[in-house]
Formats: structure tokens, C-alpha cells, sequence
């Protein structure tokens, strides 16, 4: 991993935060495979392959579902052949 790709990653959750999904969707890998873990009451749990379901079916979603919502990544991590990012959310 490197510096290249934190920035790709930090230039997807900027763009959600800006609110620019054209920028968001296109900072994402087409072969991405975005996992939600299984927590009770979570619509959006489970895992999507491809940028359309994740829009279609985790970030549209989330819009339907909370309000006032907002993302504050506060730091990216190189983990060898992946990106973390720590941070938090909050909605309504």
C-alpha cells in the first residue's frame, strides 16, 4: 500500500462529506467488495460487490434512513494491501 492509496481512500470519504457522489463513485475501485458486518436492526448489513450496489443499496440507503448525517475520518492507516480509516459518524 501506498501514499497513493490513502489518498484514494481519503478522497472518497471527502467527496461523501462534500457531498459530491460523482467524485465519490468514481474514487471507487469497479471490483470493490464493501462488507457491512451483521448488526441487529442495520439495513444495509452485508456485503456488495461493485460501485452501483454500493450506492444503490448502502449510501442511498443510509440517506432514506437517518438524517443529519455527518463522517469525520480521523486518521488513515497504510495496512499493507489495505487502507483503515478510523473516524466516526453520527446521525439522527
Amino acid at each position: 500500500m501506498s501514499q497513493e492509496n490513502i489518498n484514494v481512500v481519503q478522497s472518497f470519504f471527502d467527496a461523501l462529506g462534500r457531498g459530491d457522489m460523482a467524485a465519490a463513485a468514481a474514487a471507487l475501485d469497479p471490483q470493490i467488495e464493501w462488507i457491512e458486518p451483521g448488526v441487529p436492526g442495520q439495513w444495509f448489513a452485508g456485503t456488495r460487490h461493485g460501485p452501483d450496489a454500493v450506492f444503490k443499496e448502502v449510501i442511498a440507503e443510509t440517506r432514506e434512513h437517518v438524517q443529519d448525517f455527518s463522517l469525520h475520518i480521523d486518521q488513515y492507516l497504510d495496512a499493507g494491501d489495505c487502507v483503515v480509516a478510523f473516524g466516526q459518524s453520527r446521525a439522527r
